[in-house]
């Protein structure tokens, strides 16, 4: 479902920054919990999900497409009834709000909207990393991509080449081979970072041939790329050679599009997210997912347990939310006098006797701080006024 572009003053339960795998995973557990979420995307759902040609390692799906996934990830976000709105969050900051339960949130687009959330999932993920080579930006879009089942078909029975030697640059090059006439495959050491099951995949293509010890040391063409000149890496004598080519597709890595959000939570020296096992952040109600987080980050399937990780909370704590909002005063004196019984700092409490619903993975294994946060106040309500619990 999208929303039309205009301001919302009534605060939604979750607004999740990112509609990667990530986010949109965190979107099916709250959405499944009766809450409210919103969804921010800047381009198309999916995040580099979708520059994929064929995912092979995601848990019960044998074979599917990025693009496929994506897709079926979105269905399945606006079947529950959430919201998706295209414009990039350029600012996120706390409201003053009379009492410390709940916060309140403001979102502010590129656009100048503003809307309001109670809790936050920042899935922002991350961003190609460039050659910065003088003429990459002019080229870009004129040869150069970043995107070979974006842009591929536009190099049919041409020639082109892929940097890099990750798992993306093998996909990137193998899609290709189907298309282009000749697919260099150029890495600046002689051995891959990929999984040598891709490897030998592209090894078994006669029109992918691999340039090995090799770095991009220029960038030639004036309405479009025309070639690139190789020069010596990894302690090669080789000399410095132009190869003339109709396409350049750049696959090196990716870094951190967290930068926006810098004055607003903590990142680490890499521009990644800080958060703990839970991901929860450096400001209480604002959680992180996907590529942007610090860790587990390579992955579609670590993307979607971060993204089952915090959604999941959101879930855990809605029993909770509304004996916490009926009287808050009352709650936080028992979590006083119970943590001063037990000696414990009263974030951390004790875990024993609640059910959690373990699920696959690290989604079941991690995220119970955030959920007991929640979860504490209506569980020690309930046992104070059945007379159970001794205060």
């Amino acid at each position: 479902m999208l929303i039309s572009k205009n301001s919302e003053k009534t605060p939604y339960d979750i607004a999740i920054v990112g509609a990667g795998v990530a986010g949109m995973t965190a979107a099916i557990y709250a959405l499944r919990a009766k809450k409210s979420v919103l969804i921010f995307e800047e381009t198309v759902p999916g995040g580099q999900i979708i520059n994929t040609s064929k995912i092979e390692n995601y848990p019960g799906i044998p074979e599917i497409s990025g693009s496929d996934f994506a897709k079926t990830l979105k269905s399945q976000v606006a079947s529950f009834g959430g919201k998706f709105y295209f414009s990039t969050v350029e600012k996120i900051k706390k409201i003053k709000t009379p009492s410390e339960f709940p916060a309140l949130f403001s979102l502010k687009t590129s656009e100048d909207e503003e809307f309001f959330a109670k809790t936050i999932i920042i899935s922002s993920g991350s961003r190609e990393r460039k050659l910065d080579l003088p003429g990459e930006d002019r080229l870009s879009g004129r040869g150069i991509s970043y995107c070979a089942t974006c842009d591929g078909s536009f190099f049919k029975n041409k020639t082109v080449a892929v940097y890099g030697g990750g798992n993306t640059a093998l996909y990137s090059a193998l899609y290709l081979s189907n298309l282009a006439k000749t697919v260099y495959l150029i890495i600046r050491r002689n051995v891959f970072r990929a999984e040598p099951s891709l490897v030998r995949r592209a090894e078994e293509k006669e029109n992918i041939k691999f340039i090995k010890n090799r770095v991009i040391s220029a960038l030639a063409g004036e309405k479009s790329l025309s070639s690139v000149v190789l020069s010596a890496s990894n302690g090669s004598s080789a000399p410095e050679e132009t190869l003339p080519l109709d396409g350049l597709f750049i696959s090196i890595g990716r870094i951190p599009d967290n930068q926006r959000f810098k004055d607003f939570i903590s990142l680490d020296d890499e521009g990644y997210i800080s958060s703990d096992e839970s991901c929860k952040t450096s400001v209480p109600g604002v959680f992180c997912a996907g590529g942007g987080r610090g860790a587990d980050r390579r992955h579609a399937r670590a993307a979607a347990a971060h993204g089952g990780r915090v959604g999941d909370h959101e879930r855990r704590g809605a029993r909770a939310a509304g004996a916490v909002q009926a009287d808050h005063a009352l709650h936080r004196n028992l979590l006083r006098r119970r943590s001063a019984r037990l000696r414990v700092p009263l974030d951390r409490g004790a875990r024993t006797g609640h059910r959690h619903h373990r699920l696959p993975g690290a989604v079941g294994a991690a995220g119970h701080a955030a959920a007991d946060e929640l979860w504490r106040p209506r569980e020690l309500f309930r046992r104070h006024s059945a007379g159970k619990q001794p205060i």
